[in-house]
């Protein structure tokens, strides 16, 4: 897995290429937006079908308790079908 991130002062875009297979991924992803003071997080997924529920769960924190808009990008289909079949339509915006 390689990611790329982008930011400003409000906005960051992480860009996620190759499988998020288990925690050191997700653990990277997490570190890689620690120290970020941001309105808006996009995340773009390129390649997972599947992502792991602990990056879920991170994501949906930083909706709800930290205030954070999150923008979720997938680019392939089953991973879009993945959050609509958990309801995370209500929680992301996804595209």
């Amino acid at each position: 897995m390689k990611i790329h991130l982008l930011s400003n002062s409000t906005v960051a875009t992480l860009t996620v290429e190759g499988h998020i297979t288990g925690v050191t991924e997700v653990l990277e992803i997490k570190t890689a937006l620690a120290n970020l003071n941001i309105e808006i997080l996009e995340i773009i997924v390129r390649d997972a079908y599947v992502i792991p529920s602990a990056l879920i769960g991170y994501l949906v924190k930083l909706v709800q308790k930290d205030g954070i808009k999150v923008v979720f990008r997938a680019e392939q289909d089953s991973l879009k079908t993945l959050i609509s079949d958990l309801n995370l339509n209500a929680v992301f915006e996804v595209r």
